[in-house]
């Protein structure tokens, strides 16, 4: 056990802040808050914030990590952000809080698409299937660069069409269509 602990690398606190947002809700006295774990860099009080894909600019107000008040968010802490003049209403599931001027919600991406090993499943050009980054998940075509089918187990350079803009790290694809017990599923 204590050699599994002393391989664990700590999450990389370099590159810009971004969160998935998990959920958002507004409270009494608080305001508008998002909940969620940032997967890359950090952010304190004050620092200004952008809501993706919407664009709307904010600032933190207040912190909270794993529960308690805190100045500062580090990637792979679970955290509550308050912030200032957005409406949790208009908040969703799958959006991302960033620096303002990194990031821009793309609808096309371009990766690595690897089919996981299961009996009798195959990936056709220009399937619809389900795009998940972060905390989104939307549908999204697929069109692959090299051939026009993908068996089980292989891999090919792929681009995916989605439904709606969204920004995305490290993505994965299942597919949407009826599935055998097996249902396809391939990492980005």
């Amino acid at each position: 056990m204590t050699g599994l602990l002393g391989s664990l690398q700590p999450k990389p606190l370099d590159g810009v802040f971004r969160l998935p947002v998990d959920r958002a809700f507004s409270a009494r006295g608080y305001g508008t808050v998002v909940a969620g774990v940032p997967v890359c860099g950090s952010i304190g009080l004050d620092k200004e914030l952008v809501l993706l894909p919407e664009g709307a600019l904010s600032t933190v107000r207040q912190i909270e990590v794993y529960g308690r008040s805190s100045d500062i968010v580090k990637a792979g802490q679970c955290a509550a952000i308050c912030v200032r003049h957005w409406d949790a209403k208009q908040i969703r599931r799958g959006h991302v809080v960033t620096l303002p001027g990194y990031f821009t919600p793309q609808q096309w991406f371009i990766g690595r698409l690897r089919l996981l090993p299961h009996e009798q499943v195959a990936l056709k050009n220009g399937l619809q299937l389900k795009f998940h980054t972060g905390t989104s998940e939307v549908t999204a075509n697929v069109y692959l660069l090299e051939g026009n089918r993908l068996e089980s187990g292989d891999e090919c350079l792929a681009q995916f069409y989605t439904s709606t803009p969204l920004v995305a790290g490290r993505a994965t694809t299942t597919s949407s269509a009826p599935c055998p017990p097996s249902a396809p599923s391939a990492a980005v």
